[in-house]
């Protein structure tokens, strides 16, 4: 592996094919569940663009068993990758320059769209350009995921549709997709005679008992639009009727309700929790070559199998400030680490122990490590002691304030300021 910087996020250890059952489940149903890559794997359009063709790789590598894409058609008929109907929000210009006024997907022909603009990522070297959907479910199919395919357009003859189930056909297999929308475009496959594509219906744009007329179907119960009541309610209806279900989360108070009940499919725009705890932060910010890998990296993935780990060389040198960084309050007010004394902490106030009647002797700061004793000008006090002043050793007040400028821009930035500097925080 070449000796390269590596990013690596709290990557999740799941099996290859991404089945997860919670531990409560797992007992009581044999059927596995599937995550689904909301328009690949893309982040929000930083590390892949929104159904690039990247975005379709990185899920695989992720680990998600499927994928879901969006497809409509150009000025000139073509049937592209794209879920809004502009190319405002997913796309660049193709020098990278923003877009300024609105460009509508269906006023552009297939050439335009992909020699004029591309779709956006953080990196430069990301940025691609838009998919067909024939190049699409190709690279669907070179990955082995499960695809969703939801038309963004209404044909009420029923072409463009089977145009679609065409593609998929040649592509996948008609065991391998998922036609799903809001039920307009389900309502016309199902009256052009094709009955053994399986659909998914989206509830709550429509009724429960006009999705189960479809047949073969999926139910998509919102784990956000419906309260806890309610969702309980359709899932229960969904099983009782024998239909899979498919719920869409992005925070952990939706996956935690889907948990809780019996859902086949997860949808996500993120990376979804395994509850088989096999998932491990390692690193935040590292080198290759500062680690011990094991023999199946390569290729820029780490692939971890039953009881491998990534172990640093060496362990980090560890070394305390003695000094609070700017921003973070005194140094009263910083915590300490358990079974070590706190130097920074106010020392408590005592009484003075003397005799009744006598007066009460004079405080003097007590000498401490790396302090310089002087002897008071005027010597003896008259008490029988000499008043010392406490200095700082120039030394030691140089090793103070030798912080790195780095520090200067405040809490907010203090974890990527360590990244590369020798000093650490423990």
């Amino acid at each position: 592996m070449k000796n390269t910087l590596l990013f690596l996020f709290a990557a999740l250890a799941w099996s290859a094919t991404a089945l997860c059952q919670t531990p409560a489940d797992s007992a009581a149903r044999p059927r596995k569940r599937v995550f689904i890559a909301h328009r690949g794997v893309n982040m929000r359009s930083t590390v892949a663009g929104e159904n690039s063709l990247e975005a379709i790789r990185l899920a695989k590598a992720a680990g998600f068993g499927a994928i879901e894409t969006d497809v409509r058609l150009s000025a000139d008929g073509a049937l592209v990758v794209m879920h809004d109907s502009t190319l405002n929000r997913t796309c660049l210009h193709a020098d990278g320059t923003p877009l300024s006024e609105p460009v509508a997907v269906a006023g552009k022909t297939l050439r335009e769209l992909r020699s004029d603009y591309i779709l956006k990522a953080a990196d430069p070297a990301r940025r691609t350009r838009i998919p067909t959907l024939e190049e699409y479910l190709a690279e669907c199919a070179r990955n082995g995921l499960y695809t969703f395919i939801e038309p963004k357009l209404y044909d009420p003859t029923g072409r463009h549709y089977r145009d679609i189930i065409a593609a998929a056909d040649a592509a996948l297999g008609r065991d391998r997709y998922v036609v799903t929308s809001n039920n307009r475009a389900n309502d016309v496959i199902r009256r052009t005679g094709i009955d053994d594509v399986r659909l998914m219906g989206i509830l709550y744009q429509t009724t429960f008992e006009r999705i189960e007329a479809l047949g073969d179907v999926i139910v998509a119960v919102s784990a956000t639009r419906f309260d806890e009541a309610d969702y309980s309610r359709q899932v229960a209806r969904a099983r009782a009727a024998g239909l899979m279900c498919e719920s869409h989360a992005d925070k952990f108070v939706h996956f935690d309700r889907i948990n809780r009940h019996d859902i086949d499919f997860v949808s996500t725009d993120f990376l979804a929790p395994d509850y088989r705890g096999q998932g491990r932060l390692l690193a935040e910010y590292a080198r290759a070559d500062g680690f011990v890998l094991p023999a199946s990296a390569g290729e820029g993935a780490i692939r971890l199998g039953e009881g491998q780990s990534i172990v640093p060389k060496r362990a980090p040198p560890r070394r305390t400030l003695r000094r609070p960084l700017p921003g973070t309050g005194s140094r009263r007010q910083r915590p300490h680490r358990a079974g070590r004394p706190n130097l920074h902490a106010r020392r408590p106030r005592q009484a003075h122990r003397h005799a009744p009647g006598a007066a009460p002797r004079r405080r003097t700061r007590p000498a401490h490590h790396g302090a310089r004793r002087r002897d008071h000008p005027h010597g003896d006090t008259g008490e029988g002691r000499s008043i010392r002043t406490i200095m700082p050793h120039p030394a030691r007040k140089q090793e103070e304030r030798s912080i790195p400028p780095n520090y200067a821009r405040g809490p907010a930035d203090r974890r990527a300021s360590f990244a590369g500097t020798k000093y650490y925080r423990p």
